[in-house]
Parts: C-alpha cells; structure tokens; sequence
C-alpha cells in the first residue's frame, strides 16, 4: 500500500511541475490547448471538439468489398457501415449542441456497430477512439478508446488526427514515453506540426519519462530544421534550463527576439521568460 501511495505523490508531484513548465512552454493563448490532456483528466465525458467536417466516410473503392460482381450480402456491408458512420457523426453533432447523453450513447452504439461490420476502415476507428477516449471517468474506456486509435493508425499510417489524439490519450494515462513517440514521429512527418500544440506537450513528455537529454538532442535537431520555429525554440530552451544549462537556453530564446521569430505573442512570451531567467542569474 505505500509503495501505491508513493506512486501516486510522485505523479502528483510531476504533475504540478508540468503545470509550472507550461508557463515557460506556451504562451498563455495557447496554453488551454497545450494542456488539453490535463483539463479534461478527471470528470469529464465530453467528446473531443472535433469537427463533423473532418469525419468522412470511406469511399466505396476503400471497402474493402468488390462493388461488382459480389453477392447482395458482401454489397450491403459497406454501405451499412457508412450509414451507421454518418448517423454517429450527426449523433455526435446533437450532442455537442445540446449535451444530452442520450445522443452520446447513440453515437457510440452507431460507431461500434460500423466497426463491427467493416473493421478495416481507419475512419470508424477513429471515431470510435475520439468517443470513447473523451470518457475520462471510465478507466476501460480509455483503454479501449487507446486500442481503438492504434488500430486507426494502424490501417492508416499517414492519420495524423489519429496519431494526435493517440499521443493526447497515452500522456493522460501517463505513458509519457510511448505519447513522446506519437509527437516525435508527427513533429517528424508533418511540418505542419510544428506548432506549440504538439511540441510543448513532447517537452513534458520528454521531463516526465527522465529523458531531458535525449528531448534535448531531438530539438536541436527540429529547431536546425526549422530555424523560424519558435515553438521549437522555446521548447528547447525550456528543456536546457531543465538540464540546468541556464546560459544555453538564455541563447536560444535571445536568438528568437532578436530575430523576431514568430507571432507577437510567442515573442513576448520568450521575452518573459528571459527577463524572468536573468534575473534568477543575478539572484
């Protein structure tokens, strides 16, 4: 019981770390979404605010069935599926309007009958992890909702949506280690991703798994890549200061005023964080 116990302060513990970190990480405009996976931890059975307009159902070339020449029954499975699809999507509409659960039952029940009938499709995946993953007070339906967005990454490497969320879910169960590498291999990918919304959150990651160094050498590496990220800048000065390199990290976000890298915000956020970082120097 008190080893339990201590596992549980030293989560805390990181915890409220993380929330002093996010302050360095993400400007305060942005620092709602960079802690997406901390605000809706406990309580909550909110479905993600994912757009209906992302959801789409697979064409019938996607099936997996032949559209011709098969019999009525292999025919009408994919269409089943994308009508099931398509009523969840609205269900889940209602619901994000009118935050009655029955519409959220629904939902659920239309895209676990849609997976059943065509488990190949990425999509109905997907969908299924974003419902089931927004129940934060259900343990087994988190865990569920995880599987369900590994297998959506699975029929489809190149879903990034998929692979966001999968990073968001695996750091709110505290596999830090195991979202560190969905952000990675997005922030890899996608230049697209290379904003506060996933490289703060590899940061934390990065702290919360005892791997500073090698998150450290990662964005170095970004940053060279991008040298007007100043997401990745930021993130990597925050990370040298937690590996008590004060002076290295006083550079990098000197680099990225002077420069004048990034929104307004970001630079005035870097040059909080400087002024706040010197004085400690001169303390």
């Amino acid at each position: 019981m008190s080893i339990h116990l201590s596992r549980i302060c030293l989560h805390a513990s990181k915890l409220s770390t993380f929330f002093f970190l996010l302050l360095m990480l993400v400007p305060p405009a942005h620092a709602e979404d960079a802690v997406y996976w901390n605000n809706k931890g406990s309580g909550s059975s909110s479905p993600l605010p994912q757009p209906a307009s992302q959801l789409k159902p697979p064409s019938p070339e996607r099936s997996g069935h032949p559209s011709s020449g098969g019999s009525e029954s292999a025919e009408s499975h994919p269409t089943l599926a994308r009508y099931l699809f398509q009523q969840a999507v609205k269900d889940w509409e209602k619901y994000l309007q009118t935050k009655r659960s029955p519409f959220f039952q629904r939902a659920l029940f239309h895209i676990q009958s849609a997976v059943a009938i065509s488990p190949q499709e990425a999509e109905y995946w997907f969908l299924q992890g974003m419902l089931l993953s927004s129940m934060k007070s259900d343990p087994e339906a988190m865990i569920r909702g995880t599987d369900s967005l590994i297998r959506a990454v699975e029929f489809n490497p190149g879903h990034g949506r998929a692979q966001l969320l999968l990073a968001q879910t695996l750091q709110e169960q505290g596999s830090f280690f195991a979202a560190a590498q969905q952000y990675r291999f997005l922030l890899e990918r996608d230049p697209n991703m290379v904003t506060g919304l996933v490289t703060a959150p590899l940061a934390l990651c990065q702290i919360a798994s005892g791997r500073t160094k090698e998150g450290v050498e990662f964005f170095h590496r970004l940053v060279e890549r991008y040298p007007a990220s100043a997401s990745a800048r930021t993130s990597l000065a925050v990370l040298l200061k937690n590996s008590q390199r004060a002076e290295e990290a006083i550079r990098t976000l000197s680099l990225l005023v002077e420069k004048r890298l990034g929104t307004k915000r970001e630079q005035e956020h870097a040059g909080e964080l400087l002024r706040s970082w010197r004085k400690e120097g001169r303390s």
